[in-house]
């Protein structure tokens, strides 16, 4: 660790210096305290799951006058289900909060009314916004958003883990997805109007030697609600002269796991990893039957994504 004067002798965490950390996940922490974050780091993948914030410590009596521009986190990943003094920490001036680039939200109702705060602080800076979709029963409790002030952004994502239950669910897990992001657009309008759309489906293949994924991919590409969602971002695309500016993107992702071992090219994979490569083709070529209006238009793709994070 390199190691830095401090720039405020009343805090002892300022003595602390890390002038790069890759990704920094606090899971499950409570009575974290508010000026850790006034640190002189960049992190460059913030991760907050389920933390408990307090605003003051002995070491740092007073949170609101402490020095919170010096900290980066360009992406910032965050999880919550109950309260958790987060919003204090989103309107602090000058904080990192608002000025992150890329915002990972899961849609449950205390991140979703969190995600609203944050994207208010940061009209200027966000650039994405990913929505990790955990198909919860009951539907999701949508913010409402005027995207148009959010200049900067260009493209939102829903990451839909599907998980690893028999084939006949996959079809009601996915169409419940799919209404819960026709009720986004449905509570926010101007969001069609982002120039990049994506989808991204995830599912776990098991230890299996060849996953048997004609079924998955027949279900899924059955889902009458393909047709709405297809409606919706083809009514804000207004004249030829802007189709040029939209990308909707339909992807089948891997997990972590199965992403590595896709990369680890081990001879005794050879055959799994063909069925995979066989199985993105099959999805290539069933796209532009469930979104007809965005193939028409040239501006559907179908990306194939693996998860390499560690």
């Amino acid at each position: 660790m390199v190691q830095h004067p401090p720039r405020h002798p009343r805090c002892a965490h300022s003595g602390l210096y890390v002038p790069l950390t890759v990704k920094l996940s606090i899971d499950e922490i409570h009575s974290f305290p508010i000026p850790i974050f006034s640190l002189d780091i960049n992190v460059m993948h913030l991760e907050l799951t389920g933390v408990t914030l307090v605003d003051f410590t002995d070491d740092c009596p007073n949170a609101t006058s402490t020095d919170y521009s010096r900290m980066t986190a360009p992406t910032l990943e965050i999880l919550f289900r109950t309260p958790s003094r987060v919003n204090a920490l989103i309107d602090l001036p000058h904080s990192f909060v608002s000025r992150i680039k890329h915002l990972i939200i899961y849609d449950t109702d205390m991140t979703v009314w969190l995600a609203n705060r944050i994207m208010t602080n940061t009209m200027n800076s966000l650039e994405s916004l990913q929505i990790r979709n955990i198909l919860k029963e009951r539907p999701t409790n949508w913010f409402e958003c005027d995207f148009t002030l959010l200049r900067k952004l260009n493209h939102i994502e829903f990451y839909v883990i599907l998980g690893h239950r028999g084939t006949e669910n996959f079809q009601l897990l996915a169409s419940a997805a799919l209404s819960s992001i026709i009720d986004f657009f449905t509570k926010n309008p101007t969001a069609a109007r982002i120039r990049r759309f994506s989808i991204r489906f995830i599912r776990f293949w098991g230890t299996g030697p060849i996953p048997d994924w004609r079924p998955y991919l027949d279900n899924l590409a059955a889902i009458s609600s393909w047709h709405e969602v297809d409606r919706i971002l083809d009514g804000v695309r207004g004249s030829t002269s802007m189709l040029a500016k939209f990308i909707v993107s339909l992807g089948l992702g891997l997990t972590q796991r199965d992403s590595q071992r896709y990369l680890s090219e081990h001879p005794d994979d050879l055959e799994w990893r063909r069925s995979i490569d066989e199985m993105q083709i099959a999805w290539q070529e069933k796209v532009h039957a469930i979104m007809p209006l965005a193939s028409r238009w040239g501006v559907l793709v179908a990306r194939n994504i693996l998860d390499v994070e560690t």
